[in-house]
């Protein structure tokens, strides 16, 4: 039921900050953890914190590390927590990729509850992979706006020039005495233009 709600409020999230939070909010709150933090990786493949509860900020801000062995000891000391208890972390994986990391502090299970461990890292793997594709469906989503954006832009810049070539076209067609193959090329070059236009 918790996982339910959780992916309709991934669903209807607008923005990459949201998706990030309520990430993290849900996590801690599965797992009545003090601390979580989702982490992502950045253009040189090292992860950084993107959205976290409870670690400070410049700890956070300096957090980055490669996803190798020694990310466990890190994120022990990112999330306070010693040795001794243990952190449960999972990947986010796009496109088979790992782009990321969840993982959280949970209170440490007592002695002969190795199926509720279990049962912790099948919720919040479930969690990640909810994550992953709300923030692959956000990343597409930007990417589309920026696109139609950039379109519009562009499309607004050419108006004019493209009106100028119309009118040459127009000019050119209204000439006695051209040649069949250039009036062709005017008319294909006309009909091409208010053909842009009219789409724009």
């Amino acid at each position: 039921r918790k996982l339910t709600e959780v992916s309709r409020a991934l669903t209807y999230a607008v923005s990459l900050e949201d998706v990030l939070r309520l990430t993290v909010d849900r996590a801690a709150e599965l797992f009545d953890a003090e601390k979580a933090v989702l982490m992502l990786t950045n253009e040189e493949g090292l992860l950084s914190v993107r959205e976290s509860r409870g670690v400070e900020k410049d700890v956070r801000d300096r957090f980055r590390e490669p996803l190798q062995e020694t990310l466990i000891s890190r994120l022990q000391g990112l999330l306070g927590n010693g040795a001794q208890h243990p952190i449960l972390s999972v990947p986010l994986v796009v496109g088979g990729e790992v782009t990321g990391i969840l993982a959280v502090a949970p209170g440490e299970p007592s002695a002969g509850e190795e199926e509720a461990v279990d049962d912790a890292e099948w919720l919040l793997s479930a969690l990640a992979d909810q994550a992953a594709v709300a923030l692959e469906k956000t990343r597409l989503d930007e990417n589309a706006a920026f696109r139609e954006r950039l379109l519009g832009i562009v499309g607004h810049d050419l108006r004019s020039p493209l009106q100028a070539i119309m009118m040459a076209a127009d000019a050119l067609l209204r000439l006695d005495g051209m040649p069949e193959a250039q009036t062709k090329l005017a008319r294909r070059i006309a009909a091409s233009v208010k053909r842009w236009i009219d789409e724009r």
